[in-house]
């Protein structure tokens, strides 16, 4: 369903060396129309070299969601597309993580983050919230702008 794009036309995702953040992973869907693709959803693992704070985005995350969002709107194959939403898994020291759900509707840049997950003690629980999150399909109109909550 979804492919690896890694080494596409992400550049310029880095501004600053420290703290330390960038994309690991990133896939799209894997649509057989290449003319009228039907989702332009990405889904990225990203690091921070930062301890997570719940309730606290960093500006890494939001940067890569701001300019992978951007990128993808600016590929030939999505020009009928005005959304491109972004599920970003952030994993961050020491061994935290969570799950950020990123779209623009046209005047509001909406990021909706989990709660801070705490892989060092293995929690079954939280590995299956990631998995199902991962692993789930696309839903959405993205030729249309979404109804702003302003």
């Amino acid at each position: 369903m979804f492919t690896s794009i890694l080494d596409q036309p992400f550049v310029d995702l880095y501004q600053f060396s420290y703290p330390k953040f960038g994309p690991t992973w990133i896939v799209q869907v894997k649509d057989n129309n290449k003319q009228q693709p039907s989702h332009s959803h990405l889904k990225v693992l990203i690091y921070n070299n930062l301890d997570g704070v719940d309730g606290k985005l960093y500006r890494g995350e939001v940067i890569l969601a701001l300019r992978l969002m951007a990128a993808q709107l600016r590929r030939l194959r999505f020009i009928k597309h005005l959304v491109a939403p972004v599920l970003l898994f952030s994993f961050m020291g020491p061994q935290h993580a969570r799950i950020i759900e990123a779209f623009f509707t046209g005047t509001t840049l909406v990021l909706r983050p989990s709660r801070l997950y705490d892989f060092r003690e293995k929690d079954q629980a939280a590995f299956r919230h990631f998995a199902q999150w991962y692993f789930g399909k696309p839903i959405g109109d993205t030729m249309a702008l979404p109804e702003s909550s302003d």
